[in-house]
């Protein structure tokens, strides 16, 4: 789950593959229009605050406005919190990073790799750049474009979202895309026209 809302915050969520689920549970996906209600990363992280760890299966989170990023992850029992602005991490259903480990997920290398040998750090993230995280293959499902029709399993779509400053009046840029068909791979998809969505006010400081 992933959206944003236009005061300037996008949450995102995934589920965690080394937790197993249990029925009767809050959504995930719920939690994250919730967050969206709220104005600032801050105030959304406040919310999350309010909810017990057992009320939700796993999960990794983030909350990021201008001002402040903030990555939660639930057990199921607890939910931790971290501030990770001025940071890169690779944030996957398979695990979390921000460097490359050898105790990572093979997935979170992979994308941690391209980061540091395409000397990607400090550059604009314009969607070609970021369109090669998108586009990583690797066998089983280490990669980020995954195609296994003969599973029922695979990327079904790809999005890039960036916070764009316009000379101080800040927007967000929307770029997605479909799998031309269920045996395709995502990366052969061209993406739909970008779509923008101005921020009525710029998030305050917690």
């Amino acid at each position: 789950w992933i959206g944003i809302n236009g005061f300037g915050v996008l949450s995102g969520l995934t589920n965690r593959a080394d937790i197993k689920s249990k029925p009767g549970r809050m959504s995930r996906g719920a939690i994250i229009m919730q967050a969206l209600e709220r104005k600032s990363a801050f105030l959304a992280l406040e919310y999350m605050r309010g909810i017990r760890g057992e009320e939700l299966n796993g999960f990794n989170m983030i909350i990021v406005d201008a001002l402040n990023a903030f990555l939660l992850r639930g057990t199921g029992e607890n939910i931790s919190i971290a501030s990770v602005a001025n940071s890169v991490w690779a944030i996957t259903n398979l695990g979390i990073g921000d460097s490359v480990k050898e105790e990572n997920a093979r997935r979170v290398n992979n994308i941690l790799k391209l980061w540091r040998d395409k000397k990607t750090a400090g550059q604009k993230p314009t969607p070609a750049l970021l369109t090669q995280f998108l586009d990583i293959h690797d066998e089983w499902r280490h990669g980020t474009c995954i195609s296994e029709p003969e599973k029922n399993y695979g990327t079904k779509s790809s999005s890039i979202i960036c916070l764009e400053d316009q000379v101080n009046n800040k927007e967000w840029h929307y770029w997605h895309r479909e799998r031309p068909s269920f045996t395709d791979h995502t990366c052969q998809a061209d993406f739909a026209p970008k779509i923008t969505l101005p921020i009525k006010q710029n998030p305050q400081p917690g």
